[in-house]
Order: C-alpha cells, then sequence, then structure tokens
C-alpha cells in the first residue's frame, strides 16, 4: 500500500510541475509577442510646445510713484477658456512693492500658428522708487490658476513727479521692423521747460544722447547738451532715432513704454510718453 500511495503521490506532484512549467513558458511567450509589439518613442529632439504660453517677451516700462502704465501681451492658447469674460484675476510674479496691477483687461485676436490668441492689458501703478523683473504670470479662470512664463518683464521706477506737459503719441499701431518715435511736447504749465533726455533701459532698444532730435525750420536736429527750451503754450516736434533690434529666428514681443526727463523751476519732473510695440508673432514674420 505504502508503494502504491507513493507511486500515485509521485504522478500528482509531476503533473503539477507540468502545469506550472506550461504556464511560466505561456507567460514567457506572451511577454515576448507583446514587447515585439510595442513601437519605440522617436526622440525628435524638439520639446513639447505648452498648450498656453506667452509670446516671449521683452518689455520694459518706466514709471514714477504713482504714474500709471499699460502693458500689451500676446497669450496664445491651444484649448483653455481664457478670455474678458472668465478670467478673475491676474497676478504677476515674483511679488514686488515698487508696482502693483489696478486692472487687467483680455481681447481676444487673430490665431497664430494654429493656436488662439488673447491680448493682455495691465494696468499698472508705480508704488516705490526702484527696478524689478517679473518672470511669470499667474492667470486665475474659476478655481484653474494657470502660471505661464513671461520672458523679460522690466519695471523702473524713478523719483520725482509729472511736468505737467502734454507728450503728444504719433506711431500708433504694432510695428514688425525698427521705426523711429515720433512725439511733440506741448508745454501746458506757466513756466518754461527744458527737455534733456528720454529714459528707456533695455537690452534691445539702443539709442544715443545725440538721437534725440528737435525739428526746427532747416530740419531735424539733436537737442543742444543743455537741452531744449520750451516756453508756455509753444509745441515743439521731436523724433527719437532709436534703433530696436528684432531677431529673425525667433518670435518676440518688445513693448516699451520710456519717459521724457523735463527739467522745470531746476527740478527734474517728468512727460508720460506712449508705448511701442515691436513684435514677431512666428518665425515666419
Amino acid at each position: 500500500m505504502l508503494v502504491v500511495w507513493f507511486y500515485f503521490e509521485s504522478c500528482n506532484i509531476m503533473k503539477h510541475m507540468t502545469i506550472a512549467a506550461n504556464l511560466l513558458f505561456f507567460v514567457l511567450i506572451v511577454s515576448t509577442l507583446m514587447g515585439c509589439n510595442e513601437q519605440p518613442t522617436a526622440d525628435t529632439g524638439v520639446p513639447d510646445i505648452p498648450d498656453i504660453r506667452f509670446i516671449p517677451n521683452n518689455v520694459s516700462y518706466v514709471a514714477f510713484p504713482d504714474s500709471t502704465f499699460s502693458t500689451n501681451l500676446k497669450l496664445l492658447l491651444a484649448n483653455q477658456d481664457i478670455n474678458q469674460d472668465t478670467v478673475t484675476s491676474i497676478q504677476l510674479l515674483p511679488e514686488t512693492s515698487i508696482a502693483e496691477i489696478q486692472s487687467f483687461n483680455v481681447e481676444s485676436g487673430v490665431p497664430v500658428d494654429g493656436l488662439m490668441s488673447q491680448s493682455i492689458h495691465l494696468s499698472i501703478k508705480g508704488r516705490e522708487v526702484g527696478t524689478h523683473t517679473f518672470s511669470e504670470a499667474v492667470i486665475t479662470t474659476g478655481d484653474t490658476s494657470h502660471t505661464v512664463p513671461l520672458g523679460q518683464f522690466n519695471v523702473t521706477v524713478l523719483e520725482g513727479e509729472s511736468a505737467g506737459v502734454l507728450v503728444l503719441f504719433k506711431n500708433a499701431g504694432i510695428f514688425d521692423e525698427s521705426i523711429p518715435n515720433e512725439f511733440s511736447v506741448r508745454n501746458t504749465t506757466e513756466e518754461t521747460i527744458t527737455i534733456k533726455e528720454v529714459v528707456l533701459p533695455h537690452s534691445r532698444v539702443t539709442f544715443t544722447p545725440d538721437d534725440l532730435l528737435v525739428h526746427q525750420i532747416g530740419g531735424a536736429v539733436p537737442i543742444p547738451a543743455t537741452g531744449f527750451e520750451i516756453a508756455p503754450t509753444e509745441e515743439v516736434a521731436f523724433t527719437l532715432d532709436w534703433d530696436v533690434d528684432l531677431p529673425a529666428d525667433q518670435p518676440i514681443n518688445i513693448d516699451v513704454r520710456p519717459l521724457l526727463v523735463v527739467e522745470k523751476q531746476g527740478e527734474t519732473q517728468y512727460g508720460v510718453m506712449g508705448n511701442m510695440i515691436f513684435r514677431k508673432e512666428s518665425i515666419e514674420d
């Protein structure tokens, strides 16, 4: 009986071992077939394009305490529902005490490279003297916040106040090449003022003191080193013949708001100038 029992138990063990071996072989075959069907991921070397992004900014705004300026930024979107009705707040980072957003406006624009576009206009007030660079914008729609890289967003707040003069802006629009900044100054005060210079720190917008030209009978000439005087009620035309470096191989948004430096009764004050926008929305522009 012992021999018979040992014989049957041996057969059962061999049977289970055979089943286990067959199962292992089946698993190996299936794994091999699945591995053959997998397609390798091609490394194209091209980074993923975000579904929401700004046209890269290199913008510079100059202000003085309690003065305001506006921005002209272009946001590109794939599917996000971001518009004036859905945006509840816009915040710029890193935070600073020298300037703060007063209000915002979001306007739909024409598509760019197959993406929807929105123009972002921020009204910003200078608070304290200093300089600051923002690098990100946080755009909130309901319970969703989108943190979007800005590029270079520079703010300079200078010590001083408004001279009370009127600077009339003559170059409106968005330009894809460098053009001069043409403007006129009307002295709406009761004092003689002296135009000294234009202030705009920017890596791609360059000019020298000789590039600030005053228009007189006979043509435009550089203003004197001591400045150019304007009597009360007088209006004089100027041209700032700056050079704007727009790269040929990349999109860019160059939005600038300079300040006109005015001397009045021996004090340095300012005339508020308009923005000028230079933009390449795609490499093909």
